[in-house]
């Protein structure tokens, strides 16, 4: 499991600010390769009373950590936790889902910094292009993803078109935005359904 980094915010931001756009009844929303959970958690603390939330990841230990933070935090009751690969196990449509996944190209992971490669490798390594697992995820939406939900992919600044193009091309009727950090790198990924 990765440690937060200030750029997750910006999804969590996108994520609320949706939310207490959308009309109608609350959104049943994943965070997928929840990790610490960081983003499901603030999700619980701040998004709608009603909003029903499931937090996936791979590894077991990642989803022990992020029960004991939700323990601590007062939130157990608002998340599910489920040892998932990406949405492989659900047969629901979500109304939002919001990802960091791993999207550093595994050669770049080679040249880190020691305590970038200090983390669990899974948690970081997108495989040689950094898209691997954000492909995976993007196969899958058409699938789990509401009409008129929302899709949030944080991603490495050079992703931009080439997630917006695999984006297009598994929701062709989706509306793909890439916005930008507080340092004005491409950031995340946002589809609109």
């Amino acid at each position: 499991m990765a440690v937060p980094r200030p750029e997750t915010e910006l999804l969590v931001d996108t994520a609320l600010e949706w939310l207490r756009g959308s009309s109608g009844a609350p959104a049943l929303a994943v965070d997928v390769g929840t990790g610490s959970g960081a983003i499901a958690l603030a999700l619980a603390a701040h998004g709608p009373p009603g909003l029903r939330l499931v937090a996936t990841d791979l590894s077991a230990r990642a989803l022990a950590v992020a029960r004991r933070n939700a323990l601590r935090l007062g939130l157990a009751g608002r998340v599910q936790f489920v040892l998932a690969d990406l949405l492989a196990p659900f047969r629901c449509r979500f109304g939002l889902v919001v990802a960091n996944l791993p999207y550093v190209p595994t050669a770049e992971l080679e040249a880190a910094p020691p305590e970038v490669r200090r983390e669990p490798r899974m948690a970081l390594d997108g495989g040689p292009d950094g898209l691997r697992v954000i492909a995976r995820l993007l196969e899958q939406a058409p699938c789990r993803l509401a009409e008129g939900g929302l899709l949030l992919l944080e991603i490495a600044p050079h992703q931009g078109r080439a997630l917006a193009e695999m984006a297009r091309a598994a929701l062709s009727r989706a509306r793909v935005e890439v916005r930008r950090d507080l340092a004005e790198r491409e950031r995340a990924l946002v589809v609109h359904a």
